[in-house]
């Protein structure tokens, strides 16, 4: 919308809805690292938590296990059950241009002020492998959703392949104002023109 009450001030706004299809690569393509994971059921026959040692027994790591090497073989990329992200944006603005022609040291003078407020549902990102590998061994259960992407190998405990694939699970959120400010004059040498833009992040 836009209103201008007067010929000096001019109210605006927007309201918007958008969404983001994922791409070939989110859907279909995978990458491999090494993820730098602290696996919590290393050593844990000796942890003294009984909790801890029931969830590894539970999960079939041998009490002998101790890990190794602190990066673990990572797959990470295509899903091909991702959705579209989705957001929800809306800006409230108000642009104030004092009437200055013939004053002799500007033609245009303009100053806005804009609120944003942008709000991202359903992003696609990977989980914290940390996290889901902290999850899966508090679960203490290997059917667990958190659980379904660790493989250990049955001997020596050791996570031979972490599944972590991409899926729906982010949100951004933000807000902040725009602050602007533009100059012009006409001069015998040629139209000069000056512009300020500031923004101002209030939450991300």
């Amino acid at each position: 919308f836009r209103w201008r009450p007067s010929e000096w001030l001019l109210l605006r706004g927007t309201y918007a809805e958008g969404f983001r299809a994922p791409f070939i690569g989110e859907l279909h393509g995978l990458s491999q690292f090494g993820a730098s994971i602290k696996d919590p059921c290393s050593g844990f026959a000796t942890s003294g938590n009984a909790q801890l040692i029931a969830n590894c027994q539970a999960l079939g790591v041998p009490a002998s296990y101790r890990q190794l090497s602190s990066q673990v073989f990572t797959t990470t990329g295509g899903n091909p059950d991702l959705q579209p992200e989705t957001s929800d944006s809306f800006t409230l603005g108000v642009v104030y241009s004092p009437g200055l022609a013939g004053s002799g040291w500007a033609d245009v003078l303009d100053f806005e002020l804009t609120y944003y407020n942008h709000r991202i549902d359903d992003a696609i990102q990977a989980p914290d492998a940390q996290d889901v590998l902290d999850a899966c061994v508090a679960s203490g259960d290997a059917a667990s959703a958190f659980c379904a992407g660790i493989a250990r190998n049955p001997a020596t405990g050791t996570i031979s392949d972490f599944d972590n694939r991409l899926a729906n699970i982010g949100r951004i959120a933000t807000d902040g104002f725009d602050f602007g400010a533009a100059w012009a004059l006409d001069t015998p040498v040629g139209r000069v023109n000056a512009d300020w833009q500031t923004t101002y992040v209030n939450h991300f």
